[in-house]
């Protein structure tokens, strides 16, 4: 199950009933386990499984926890009967229709629309040592961990109006531009910049070697010069 500390939706609904239950002595995995099942049941549907768990009529299903047994021809591949478990979140479920009482409010309409179990607070070490004669007797020191309960019923169609005004204020809200939205961007291709001097003479590529002779020297033909040397 998601862990959080508290269920704002149900505070927007007018009828609900909520119960909460700090340090707890009770394992979270059972707990954790019975939130999963109970959860859309009513009150009254709730508080019969747990005491048929409580009983080992009907077990309970542990679908995220490894090596445990199977239960053949109960329709659960594999679970448990946590009996402390299930008496104490009974307790508590009594007491959460006890609340919906005082609020006036027709307990049986309702359903369990949120369970959570969270750790809770660390007790002190549990257990003592003996005398130490050769080797360690005795219970061994356990720290145990509580567990914060919270329960709340209220009715289906409530909760779905609910959630039904949220999106349409999310809708309503106008989305707001942050700095990096603008961020990505198509760039353009730099124009080619032409670094050449307008005073400056233009040479072309193509020229000839012939063309950067200077005017006033002599010009001497390449056969000329071939032919003197042949004479010598």
């Amino acid at each position: 199950m998601v862990l959080k500390s508290s269920y704002q939706g149900a505070l927007e609904m007018k009828q609900y009933a909520r119960v909460q239950i700090l340090n707890a002595n009770i394992s979270p995995k059972y707990a954790r386990a019975i939130g999963i099942k109970i959860k859309g049941k009513t009150i009254k549907e709730a508080i019969k499984y747990l005491q048929n768990v409580a009983a080992q009529k009907k077990p309970l299903p542990l679908t995220k926890v490894r090596k445990v047994a199977h239960k053949k021809g109960a329709g659960v591949a594999s679970g448990r009967y946590p009996k402390k478990t299930s008496d104490a979140i009974i307790k508590y479920l009594k007491q959460l229709r006890a609340n919906a009482d005082a609020k006036m409010l027709d307990t049986d309409a309702f359903r369990i629309i949120h369970f959570v179990a969270n750790p809770g607070n660390r007790t002190k070490w549990s257990g003592y040592f003996k005398a130490q004669h050769g080797k360690r007797n005795g219970n061994p020191k356990i720290r145990t961990r509580q567990q914060y309960i919270e329960i709340i019923a209220g009715s289906i169609e409530a909760k779905d109006n609910v959630k039904k005004a949220r999106l349409i204020n999310k809708k309503q809200i106008p989305k707001l531009k942050t700095k990096g939205s603008n961020i990505k961007q198509k760039t353009k291709p730099r124009d080619v910049i032409d670094f050449k001097d307008d005073n400056s003479p233009k040479v072309s590529t193509s020229a000839n070697i012939t063309d950067f002779k200077d005017d006033n020297s002599p010009k001497v033909s390449t056969s000329a010069t071939s032919a003197k040397g042949s004479k010598k």
